[in-house]
């Protein structure tokens, strides 16, 4: 069965007209040349240096192309995230004469986006970033990633749970898969929930292609994102509280679906609001927060899933850990949220986020 897809033109305009929130635009690198610029402020070099291929940090080269190209045949770098079952794969290297290609999965965010991170550790640690360029990715180039995957040997349930902390929220020790989708399947109390996990990052509009596919081609009938996301709000204390929603600002236009969770009680730790959709998180400067400041959330996959669900009738909801704040500096943030005080409030939540859906079983 063929996907249904929707028409994208790309271009290099930096004001398109957005006919359509599935339209893309070339983006440019975004260059962080001061961290005191960013929201993240002195933590964003350990948020970039964490995630730097080691040939990066090794030598300087002629040039550095990121280019949309899941490898895991080329070089693996030194500093991949350790005992995770999910989400633990990093770009892979190439080197060719003097010019270093680094392989990202393939998304017309997820490789402008990387390209991005190298430019600006570069520019932190003083050296060239102008070397730094990227290659974009075709439409197609962009479905062969999921296509072309072991998702072709999926078949779930009607409802599906993916993303972060699935292995606690599961509760299951056995998952099926061969290749970077693993699954599996739990019975919560009348419903056969279906928990799915990805061992590569599926950055932004990665992310509406996982929805599309399983509901075109395999029938699906709801899914859940569960995740972490920021939040503008100064008074969300990180790891504390979970956010939720059915709207999201995707590429200017406001996106809204049929919503997983909209019939559950709010209570002191889940907050619903109005979510933007950001593909990039150098983009997420002072400046930048000063113009946003209406919007509640973000990150770079909840409005590309949201939409996906609405164009193929599905039901769809987040439900994630609000894991650092954009408008106030709290000592918890994307530069140290493997420490073990954050593990261990993110485990309560992840139990909580286990009774919500237990909730909507």
């Amino acid at each position: 069965m063929s996907i249904v897809r929707d028409p994208a033109t790309y271009t290099t305009a930096t004001m398109p007209i957005f006919r359509d929130p599935s339209t893309y635009t070339m983006s440019t690198l975004s260059i962080v040349r001061d961290p005191s610029t960013h929201t993240m402020g002195n933590s964003l070099f350990s948020y970039l240096d964490m995630k730097i291929h080691h040939y990066i940090k090794e030598a300087q080269y002629k040039k550095i192309i990121v280019v949309g190209n899941y490898d895991r045949q080329k070089v693996i770098a030194n500093n991949e995230k350790g005992g995770k079952a999910f989400n633990w794969q990093r770009p892979t290297a190439e080197l060719v004469g003097d010019v270093l290609y680094i392989h990202c999965p393939t998304g017309h965010d997820y490789v402008p986006h990387y390209a991005s991170i190298i430019g600006s550790y570069l520019s932190l640690i003083g050296k060239d970033h102008y070397c730094v360029s990227y290659v974009p990715p075709t439409e197609d180039d962009c479905w062969r990633l999921i296509e072309s995957s072991n998702l072709k040997d999926f078949y779930p349930s009607e409802f599906i749970v993916y993303g972060y902390g699935v292995p606690q929220i599961s509760r299951a020790d056995k998952w099926e898969g061969t290749g970077p989708f693993k699954w599996t399947r739990v019975r919560i109390r009348n419903t056969d929930v279906t928990f799915l996990g990805c061992e590569f990052c599926v950055w932004g509009d990665i992310s509406g292609r996982l929805v599309k596919y399983p509901a075109q081609v395999k029938k699906i009938k709801r899914f859940v994102y569960v995740g972490k996301l920021g939040s503008t709000n100064p008074t969300y204390v990180p790891n504390q509280y979970l956010a939720s929603g059915n709207t999201s600002l995707l590429n200017g236009t406001y996106v809204r679906w049929d919503g997983v969770f909209d019939s559950i009680p709010l209570d002191r730790i889940v907050k619903k609001g109005v979510h933007l959709t950001m593909p990039n998180v150098l983009m997420e400067t002072k400046e930048w927060l000063a113009r946003h400041r209406e919007y509640d959330f973000l990150d770079p996959e909840i409005g590309h899933m949201g939409y996906a669900a609405f164009k193929t009738s599905i039901e769809y909801g987040y439900m994630h850990i609000i894991s650092d704040n954009l408008a106030k500096k709290y000592p918890e943030d994307l530069s140290n949220e493997r420490i073990g005080t954050v593990l261990v409030k993110r485990k309560a939540l992840l139990d909580k986020i286990r009774g919500i859906i237990e909730m909507v079983c």
